[in-house]
């Protein structure tokens, strides 16, 4: 689920694990006690904040959002793909540096997302101006174009993000209207007729999962059995010890590990109101193995899309540092 209010204002950023030290010591000992036995973190890109050749655009108006790249994606070959949408360009880095810019060819300001196609080819998501999704050839040009208002779509603001599925029997790019997602494309980007599932399509396509806010402290994922997509039930209860202020997920990578995020808050007897970013990791067998609590990014950037779950598990986290854009790559152990 995304609302686009909330991160706007609270951004997620680095996680603080056992093992790492970028944002000090957790302070809720439970949650230290319970959190997974290590986190290899690895700052994998630092990019100056501007519009140079090498930058990434971020903005901090007096009279409106503040707003960063909203997203980015990345590669099999772990070539990093920014949403520079503020330069209307795509900044593409390897091992640290820009290997390449690939300028969007149509108006990019309202876009909020960006995948990659199985074959390399670009997905793009405008909910706010175009309404459309976008999908560029490697060199950039357009290779498709689709309304995202329609069958299934009654506005284009109802859609969030996009997920890109492999697996060859639903391959293609789906959109998420939170509790629901929508296919547009087969997996060479064409368009194709639309199909609706309520839920999120695990990469094997075997199953279905969404999640949802039951209670002020709760939560509920549910999963399908295998190979049974019109079924979901509630697997998981997730119970917080803070206000619930919305949740991302759940994911799910190639070794059938479920994630969930969520965004709390916590005001004192004395009115101090302070926020908090939870990340739960569940097993294959849907049983909770631990929790890494996240810090709060300090700069209001709005970075709409700031953590992508690789199929192999990794987590990398996009944020606003200072002048800086950086991406970490977090490894459970």
């Amino acid at each position: 689920m995304k609302n686009k209010l909330f991160p706007a204002i609270f951004i997620f950023s680095t996680f603080i694990c056992l093992c790492s030290n970028l944002s000090g010591e957790l302070k809720n000992k439970e949650i230290k006690e319970r959190n997974l036995q290590g986190v290899k973190v690895t700052k994998v890109l630092e990019v100056k904040i501007g519009s140079g050749p090498d930058n990434v655009g971020a903005i901090m108006p007096s009279e409106a959002n503040p707003e960063g790249p909203m997203s980015f994606a990345i590669a099999p070959d772990k070539k990093i793909y920014i949403l520079d949408q503020l330069n209307s360009r795509i900044q593409v880095f390897m091992n640290g540096q820009r290997i390449e810019t690939i300028n969007i060819p149509v108006k990019s300001a309202g876009m909020v997302d960006i995948e990659l196609l199985p074959d390399g080819k670009i997905v793009l998501l405008d909910n706010n101006l175009e309404n459309s999704l976008f999908v560029l050839d490697k060199q950039g040009k357009i290779y498709n174009s689709i309304p995202l208002e329609g069958e299934m779509i009654e506005t284009a603001a109802m859609v969030t993000e996009i997920n890109v599925l492999k697996y060859e029997k639903y391959a293609g790019a789906w959109v998420n209207l939170g509790d629901r997602t929508v296919r547009l494309t087969d997996g060479e980007g064409k368009s194709i007729m639309r199909v609706s599932v309520p839920g999120t399509l695990t990469p094997d396509g075997e199953r279905l999962m969404n999640a949802s806010i039951i209670g002020e402290i709760t939560a509920v994922i549910r999963i399908s059995e295998k190979n049974k997509l019109n079924i979901l039930k509630p697997d998981l209860t997730v119970n917080f010890d803070k206000f619930i202020i919305h949740i991302n997920g759940p994911w799910n990578d190639n070794s059938s590990k479920f994630y969930l995020n969520a965004f709390l808050e916590d005001t004192d007897v004395n009115g101090k109101t302070t926020y908090s970013n939870v990340l739960v990791v569940f097993s294959p067998e849907l049983k909770e193995t631990g929790r890494i609590e996240l810090a709060v990014q300090k700069d209001e950037y709005e970075i709409y899309h700031p953590i992508k779950i690789s199929p192999g598990g990794f987590i990398y986290q996009m944020l606003a540092e200072g002048e800086l854009i950086v991406i970490y790559k977090y490894e459970l152990l």
